[in-house]
């Protein structure tokens, strides 16, 4: 009889407990915390992962020998997303994107703009997994149907979908730096191949080619407003403008070193022909006659730094779905999400040339005229609301200024290179080498920066405080 209370008891206190699945409010999610170096480290896997497959063949296309020149404006686009998000992370800590747009402007307002964020990310993941199957199947995976190849993929995500942001960038973390490392090997890797004749003259670009060469990296770069999405995770929002600049800054130099290498070793008329010009890159890497195939190795590791731009990209959707509809977890809806991306990837690109005029043209559309004006509108109305914390005026660090100003100088040489004529090769040489030189310049500032934001490296040079 004892026996028989209690378990009624136990049963009444289960019925009476609140279903929290539509309780919690849109703008608080599971407290999770991650730091500037994790944040630099997944933008660089966002841009990277991207340029990796999709983008060099339409920027050899466009600007030939000059394609390594078409970082300024992307690195310009990059500053100002990264002053734009330092200010929405400093008047709302604790939020998102999504968040923002919410209190910003008012419920359903904020809820029409996440929608338009939404599908903008979706079309992104989208054409990323569309991709990535149609490289396999071409390349590494021959006999493998391309449903299959989906359908792991589809696999993956959920699993991905299923973790924390905090378990993402450290996988990430583990990830990157190989991927950074084989970069840096490829030009050793090379050297029997390259031939610096393929580069030469420099600089013979008309300015319109060069604008538009810049234009066609901000598909790209545009994802990399995702980022947004993941403002509430980052534990200090004084050190996010430089997180940005250093992970988008690295993110280039990588780009732009695999763009020369094409170059040097194919010509740009052999290089923009191939479909995937980086897996062809390295498939000309023969460093003995037992180490032929190195291209699978290179590409075991290159390809799961492609795959942890489609998870953030993933996780940057699902929390936006969450939030939408009102729920206190993303894991409610993670497989449905999911699935209904899947089919999508099926039956949204009929070959890899429309996934690759989708990834040109409406990609570049979608950063420049829809995210591009929703941030800045965002911006304006976040300085001009009187809701939020209160900004603190604080002074930039003199290697904020030297970042700003080597872009100039960057932007200066490119206007001097493309408008003037060269009326010798050795002029145009030497203005490839100061672009070189003020690039690697500007990510030392970024770096420079983000330690001095770094409080552990300012408690080694004053171990006493």
């Amino acid at each position: 009889m004892r026996i028989k209370q209690l378990d009624n008891q136990q049963r009444g206190s289960r019925s009476k407990q609140p279903d929290n699945r539509h309780s919690a409010p849109a703008s608080q999610l599971p407290k999770e915390i991650i730091s500037h170096r994790q944040l630099s480290g997944m933008i660089t896997t966002i841009v990277l992962g991207g340029g990796l497959l999709v983008l060099p063949k339409e920027i050899l296309n466009i600007l030939h020998r000059d394609a390594w020149f078409a970082f300024f404006i992307p690195i310009l686009f990059i500053f100002l997303i990264a002053h734009i998000y330092k200010t929405l992370s400093a008047k709302y800590p604790g939020r998102n994107l999504y968040a923002i747009n919410e209190q910003l402007f008012g419920r359903w307002g904020g809820k029409g703009i996440n929608i338009v964020f939404l599908m903008i990310f979706g079309m992104s993941l989208v054409r990323d997994l569309f991709t990535i199957s149609s490289f396999m199947q071409s390349t590494l995976l021959l006999r493998t149907p391309f449903e299959i190849l989906n359908l792991l993929f589809f696999i993956l995500i959920m699993y991905y979908g299923s973790i924390s942001i905090e378990e993402l960038v450290r996988i990430n973390g583990m990830i990157l730096p190989m991927t950074v490392i084989l970069i840096l090997l490829l030009p050793l890797f090379l050297l029997n191949e390259i031939s610096f004749q393929f580069i030469q003259p420099i600089l013979m670009s008309e300015p319109r080619q060069m604008l538009f060469g810049n234009m066609a990296y901000l598909g790209l770069y545009g994802d990399m407003m995702m980022i947004g999405v993941f403002l509430h995770t980052v534990s200090d929002h004084h050190r996010t403008e430089s997180a940005i600049r250093y992970g988008g800054v690295i993110s280039s130099i990588f780009l732009c070193l695999l763009l020369v290498l094409s170059t040097l070793v194919f010509g740009e008329v052999l290089a923009h022909r191939f479909l995937f010009p980086n897996y062809n890159l390295v498939q000309q890497i023969h460093v003995t006659d037992f180490l032929d195939r190195v291209d699978l190795v290179v590409f075991s590791i290159w390809l799961p730094l492609i795959l942890m731009k489609v998870a953030f990209a993933y996780k940057a959707i699902l929390i936006g779905w969450t939030q939408l509809t009102e729920q206190s977890h993303s894991r409610y809806d993670n497989k449905g999400l999911a699935l209904v991306l899947l089919l999508l990837t099926l039956f949204s690109f009929g070959n890899v040339s429309k996934a690759y005029s989708t990834s040109h043209y409406s990609s570049i559309f979608n950063s420049i005229f829809v995210m591009f004006p929703l941030l800045v509108l965002i911006y304006v109305r976040a300085r001009l609301s009187r809701s939020g914390s209160k900004q603190k005026k604080t002074k930039q660090s003199y290697s904020y200024w030297l970042g700003w100003g080597a872009l100039i100088l960057i932007g200066g040489m490119l206007f001097t290179g493309t408008w003037l004529d060269m009326p010798t090769p050795w002029m145009g040489n030497m203005i490839g080498l100061l672009y070189a030189f003020f690039l690697l310049f500007l990510a030392l500032c970024t770096y420079m920066e983000v330690m001095k934001a770094d409080p552990q490296s300012q408690q080694k040079k004053n171990p006493s405080a």
